[in-house]
C-alpha cells in the first residue's frame, strides 16, 4: 500500500493547510497542536471497562455525519485548545452546560497530527485540519475530509467518522 502525505506541507489534498484561513493570530494549525471537542453526558460519552480500569469514549452522536457530509457546516468543529487559557476552558465548559442538554460536558482531545495521519486503502489522505477562527473564537478550526467532490457516501464517511472517533481522549482537567 502506498503512503500518502500525513503533513499539511506535503499534502496536495489540503491546500488550505497551508495558510492561515482566518484574520486570527495562531495562524495555520500545527500537527502537534491538541484539538478538542467538547462532549456532554451521557449522549456523547460511553464508558467501557477492561483489566486497567474505566475508559471514556466519545460515541457517534458526538461527530454528526452531517458535520462532513452537508456544504452548510463546512466540517467537524473543534477547538484549538493549546490557544485557550485555563480560565477561557472553565468559561466554555459552563457556557456549554448551561445548555438544557449539557448537564455535564468534558473535552476530549487529540494531535492534529494523527488526523492528518488518517489514510484510505490507496494511502491518500482522509481529512484536512484548517484554522477556522470565527469572531466569537479565535481558537476554533475544522476537520474536514480532504477530497470533497465527489462527496463520500454515508457509509464511508461513517467509517472515516469512527476512525476520528477513535483518535480522541478525555482531557484531564490537570493537564490543562
Amino acid at each position: 500500500m502506498k503512503r500518502g502525505p500525513s503533513s499539511a506541507a506535503d499534502s496536495p489534498a489540503c491546500p488550505e493547510e497551508k495558510e492561515a484561513q482566518s484574520g486570527a493570530r495562531y495562524g495555520v494549525v500545527r500537527d502537534t497542536e491538541r484539538l478538542s471537542r467538547l462532549a456532554y453526558r451521557p449522549e456523547h460519552i460511553a464508558y467501557r471497562a477492561d483489566a486497567s480500569g474505566v475508559h471514556a469514549e466519545l460515541t457517534p452522536a458526538a461527530v454528526p455525519v452531517e458535520d462532513f457530509l452537508n456544504p452548510l457546516r463546512r466540517g467537524f468543529s473543534v477547538f484549538r485548545i493549546d490557544h485557550l487559557a485555563p480560565e477561557e476552558i472553565g468559561g466554555l465548559r459552563r457556557q456549554f452546560a448551561s445548555r438544557p442538554r449539557g448537564a455535564d460536558a468534558e473535552f476530549f482531545v487529540t494531535r492534529a497530527g494523527s488526523v492528518r495521519s488518517v489514510v484510505d486503502a490507496d494511502g491518500n489522505r482522509v481529512f484536512c485540519v484548517i484554522d477556522d477562527a470565527t469572531p466569537e473564537v479565535d481558537q476554533h478550526a475544522l476537520i474536514r475530509f480532504a477530497e470533497r467532490e465527489p462527496p463520500p457516501n454515508r457509509m464511508t464517511a461513517r467509517r472515516y467518522r469512527g476512525r476520528l472517533i477513535g483518535l480522541f481522549r478525555p482531557c484531564s482537567r490537570q493537564s490543562r
